[in-house]
């Protein structure tokens, strides 16, 4: 979700300035301590960052303005990765060169990522599927995800005896 701080023309008057915007301040949440699905905005449920200078957080997307003529877009990949042809700019508005910028700056607008969200919500992805990949739901790779989930949220019994139950696991 990108999150735009007073001013909903931000993303229209950057790109109006440069044909391509990388959003270096991309800010993933961590779960907030909760176990279950709430139905209120992610942006009131999460509220606690990642680490500023986690490397996660330096993680860039690309936006690239449309319309324009003589640009080849094939040289885009995916959002993360381009063969720089154009000036680009950071969130503030400022030429930069390369991706990887830190801190990064979230004084205008922030990409927000909600990673994990709750248990309950990370186990219902995880059954899913990944979109990206074509992974098999091994032991293994659940045991994966365990490890992921814990690395950016803070381990408890509760989330653990929530994990073991959806997948029939004892993970400890």
């Amino acid at each position: 979700m990108i999150y735009i701080k007073n001013n909903n023309n931000y993303i229209n008057e950057i790109l109006s300035r440069f044909t391509l915007c990388d959003i270096d301040n991309w800010a993933v949440f961590n779960d907030n301590n909760q176990l279950e699905f709430e139905d209120k905005p992610l942006i009131d449920r999460f509220i606690e960052k990642i680490e500023i200078n986690s490397s996660i957080n330096t993680i860039c997307k690309v936006m690239v303005r449309g319309n324009l003529k003589n640009y080849n877009n094939r040289k885009i990949s995916n959002p993360h990765v381009m063969f720089l042809t154009k000036k680009l700019c950071d969130s503030s508005g400022n030429v930069k060169y390369g991706f990887y910028l830190k801190p990064p700056v979230y004084e205008y607008a922030s990409l927000n990522h909600y990673h994990t969200k709750s248990i309950r919500e990370y186990c219902k992805k995880i059954k899913k599927g990944d979109v990206y990949y074509n992974v098999t739901l091994s032991r293994n790779t659940i045991n994966n995800y365990y490890f992921h989930f814990f690395k950016y949220n803070i381990k408890t019994k509760e989330k653990i005896a929530i994990f073991n139950k959806e997948f029939n696991l004892t993970i400890k």
